[in-house]
């Protein structure tokens, strides 16, 4: 599929989710009864997921201001925010490829950091507007397929997608970038990209059992896919290696209320040439020619409910 026929395909889902948007009755929509926000669709929604295709659409907002700063008198505010559009395809139901799955993700981002415009945030490590970055532009996301074997236990995903989505993955529940998304790709962000960006990708998963899989995958690292421009770029003409991830998680159930867990232990290897600092202070700093690489533990555990 060429770059125009892609866009082509885009635009037409994009406008065919406009046009069920505005089949949506007011009084379904907002609903606590109704699982979607915008309504069923006059029950158009509940028949295309029957079938195979359920689509979302995202937006996150996201304010921040600088209220006090010893060193600047500097009181700014700025606000970032994303759309998120997609469908993801239960491919069993809609060609008969048993256990086969597809997504499409297409993002788009706007505003300003306040990290970037404070100048009392100088020198901050991370953003405190975590939807804010790689470029305030149209993206393609996601664009992937995955397929199911040995009854499940063996599970092969292929296309376009990113390291965060898989491997040492961490829930946004946190404005501050800190606090949210794969820590690797926040501070080995010159060659690991999260969310939004995408690469050309394959990732092999085994369940051993229903609570621990090991997974590895292959990721291209094309430094191209950041530029402005190319959010819908398929090449890999500018590729300069490949990021190669490993985990092993735990997802167990804890006590008689079956608390859910997370547990996770990865490593990565970078393949593509990297400047490392081999420097003992900033005055005496110097690089080598190196390959990055490195590793995390990740624990996320549910401890209290409350009725259920």
């Amino acid at each position: 599929m060429s770059i125009s026929q892609l866009s082509k395909t885009v635009y037409t889902f994009l406008a065919a989710l406009l046009l069920a948007n505005t089949a949506t009755h007011a009084a379904d929509a907002f609903s606590t009864e109704n699982p979607w926000m915008l309504g069923d669709w006059n029950g158009q929604r509940t028949q295309l997921q029957q079938q195979g295709y359920d689509f979302s659409f995202g937006y996150t907002g996201e304010v921040a201001t600088l209220i006090d700063a010893k060193n600047s008198s500097d009181h700014g505010t700025e606000y970032a925010d994303q759309f998120a559009i997609g469908a993801h395809l239960d491919l069993e139901k809609i060609a008969g490829w048993k256990d086969t799955e597809a997504q499409i993700t297409v993002t788009q981002r706007n505003g300003r950091n306040l990290s970037n415009t404070a100048e009392a945030l100088d020198g901050h490590l991370s953003s405190v507007q975590e939807v804010w970055g790689r470029g305030q532009t149209w993206r393609l996301t996601d664009f992937w397929i995955k397929k199911k074997f040995l009854d499940q236990k063996l599970d092969v995903k292929v296309g376009r997608f990113g390291e965060g989505e898989d491997f040492n993955s961490f829930d946004c529940d946190f404005q501050n970038l800190t606090l949210c998304g794969s820590q690797v790709g926040n501070w080995v962000g010159d060659q690991w990209y999260n969310w939004p960006v995408s690469q050309w990708a394959a990732r092999v998963k085994y369940n051993f059992t229903p609570g621990i899989y090991t997974q590895v995958g292959v990721y291209e690292y094309n430094p191209e896919n950041l530029e402005r421009g190319k959010g819908f770029n398929l090449s890999t003409d500018g590729s300069k290696g490949a990021i190669i991830p490993a985990e092993v998680v735990w997802t167990p159930k804890l006590g008689e209320r079956k608390l859910p867990g997370e547990y996770r232990a990865g490593y990565y290897y970078s393949t593509a040439d990297a400047k490392i600092f081999d420097g003992v202070t900033p005055q005496n700093e110097q690089t080598q020619n190196g390959h990055h690489h490195g590793g995390w533990i990740v624990a996320k555990q549910q401890l209290t409910s409350h009725q259920g």
